[in-house]
């Protein structure tokens, strides 16, 4: 079997000029023959392509307030055009900014290939159902981050169009099928699904795939679907496998990076993944709305170990699950935790749901207490504030339950955003919550 593969080295090729030129099979830079199943692995523990996710959504989102300056000029138009809802934040150029769409299909192309070559391997073993199994993942993975940017969000039953490109081939100048939203989210469900049964429970790594992580993104995937009952499923299917949670108590709130590395003891990462490195998300430049900042109560550990209060009395977002400075994007158990709590209380169990709900608070804050006299209704209010707080710069968490909770009158938000005197708006359910994509042709055309 021999698949010929044009890209810059596997190690650094994100750090190339230009994001494209893989794409360009006339590349004369490190022509790569995958002869084995070591040669497929290697493939998928790049992380810099494999682990590496859209990170438009958090700016988009109403998490940051950023300095007026910082605002105008940091960045590249597209991080700049993002934060104020443009219609258009590419400004008709394609390269520079334009990576939440072409790293996402730089790895499904990788994963499209190993699927393909694992298909020629007549012999099974755990070493190839690994390897197969990651690919699925990460085709899924992928794709649900795509979803999230360049979609419509998803309406049950109704056949919305869906303009971004599906690929299954490893043909990198494949067009790709355009389907509906609905058909889209059934094949990364497919994905995923297929998956589950070749991963293993726990990774050799937590850069790669397992079944846990599998898990997850089902949980995920289902409740952006507003489907909770199967939500629910994969969350409690998961928790069979890791309920852990870090004890906040435990924590240095004091220090610069207070949370546990993956190489170091963060039990409740299960899949490690870091969005692009926009100028706007990273540690000196972000800041956090005010308003944000409030809803955290004094007795709230996370208030001091989220953020930190500047000098001018800004406050800059510390709490970087990684344990490092970059962001974190993966998985993690408090995510399935949050989601079995929503998915309790939407489906009837309510009580159950603030039972799991405040099992969590208890490691989160200092001498937690359960307000009094809660309904249904209070409970699924305070599940939403606590998800919003505990994932608050988790990947584009808080852009896709914009999406998704805008679809319920009494969660529809508009967001609001004034720079140099001029108010900007985005009301809920705009056509503005997808971004427009980018033509195959022009990032091929584009050298």
């Amino acid at each position: 079997m021999k698949y010929l593969i044009y890209f810059f080295c596997l190690l650094s090729c994100y750090s190339c000029k230009k994001i494209d030129n893989w794409l360009d099979v006339k590349s004369k830079n490190s022509d790569v023959i995958l002869k084995s199943l070591d040669d497929y692995q290697s493939l998928l523990d790049n992380t810099t392509v494999m682990n590496t996710t859209p990170g438009l959504g958090i700016i988009s989102a109403d998490n940051i307030h950023l300095l007026e300056n910082t605002a105008l000029t940091v960045g590249n138009p597209s991080e700049r055009n993002a934060y104020i809802w443009k219609e258009d934040i590419y400004e008709g150029a394609i390269g520079t900014g334009t990576g939440d769409w072409t790293v996402p299909y730089r790895a499904i192309a990788y994963a499209n290939i190993i699927i393909e070559g694992t298909d020629k391997v007549t012999k099974s073993s755990a070493e190839k159902d690994n390897i197969r199994g990651s690919a699925l993942y990460y085709r899924g993975f992928h794709y649900y981050q795509l979803l999230q940017l360049y979609a419509p969000p998803y309406v049950k039953g109704a056949s919305i169009s869906c303009v971004l490109p599906m690929r299954f081939g490893s043909d990198i100048y494949e067009s790709g099928n355009l389907i509906t939203v609905e058909a889209c989210y059934e094949q990364v469900i497919t994905d995923l699904t297929a998956s589950l049964s070749i991963l293993p429970i726990v990774p050799e790594k937590k850069t790669r795939p397992s079944r846990s992580a599998a898990l997850t993104m089902l949980a995920k995937i289902y409740l952006t679907m507003q489907n909770y009952d199967k939500a629910l499923q994969y969350a409690e299917e998961y928790l069979k496998y890791n309920n852990e949670l870090i004890d906040f108590s435990s924590l240095n709130t004091a220090a610069t990076l207070p949370f546990p590395t993956i190489d170091k003891g963060n039990k409740e990462i299960v899949f490690y993944a870091g969005p692009i490195n926009y100028f706007f998300v990273s540690y000196g430049d972000l800041r956090v709305n005010e308003a944000l900042f409030d809803s955290y109560k004094d007795n709230d550990i996370r208030k001091s170990a989220f953020f930190r209060v500047n000098v001018d009395g800004t406050k800059s977002f510390k709490g970087r699950y990684s344990g490092t400075v970059g962001m974190f994007s993966g998985l993690a158990t408090n995510e399935i935790i949050l989601i079995k709590a929503e998915c309790l209380v939407r489906t009837g169990f309510w009580k159950e749901g603030r039972e799991v709900l405040n099992n969590f608070c208890n490691y989160r804050y200092k001498d937690f207490s359960e307000p009094p006299n809660e309904t249904a209704d209070d409970v699924l209010f305070r599940v939403l504030e606590e998800r919003r707080k505990e994932l608050v710069f988790t990947g584009n968490c808080r852009w896709e339950d914009l999406r998704r909770l805008n679809m319920e009158a009494r969660f529809a938000k508009t967001l609001t955003r004034t720079l140099s005197g001029k108010q900007y708006i985005l009301p809920p359910n705009d056509s503005r919550y997808t971004l427009p994509v980018i033509p195959q042709e022009l990032i091929i055309t584009n050298k």
